[in-house]
């Protein structure tokens, strides 16, 4: 009988989100979303997505915001 080999997973995170609501928390400093990725990636995960969000918690592409 043969065994099979564990299946092999990817779990991915995005610390800060995309599309949340009102009452959701995001970091928003790049401290606070280092301190998420890190503690993510202790938890197992091997991929972070990132959204960038200026000081006010909006959705930006300007880089320099992060």
């Amino acid at each position: 009988m043969q065994t099979e080999e564990p299946k092999k997973i990817i779990v991915a995170v995005a610390p800060v989100g995309g599309k949340i609501g009102p009452s959701s928390k995001n970091p928003l400093t790049p401290e606070q979303v280092a301190e998420e990725v890190v503690g993510c990636a202790e938890a197992g995960a091997g991929l972070v997505h990132l959204h960038v969000r200026d000081s006010e918690g909006n959705l930006t592409e300007d880089l320099s915001d992060f």
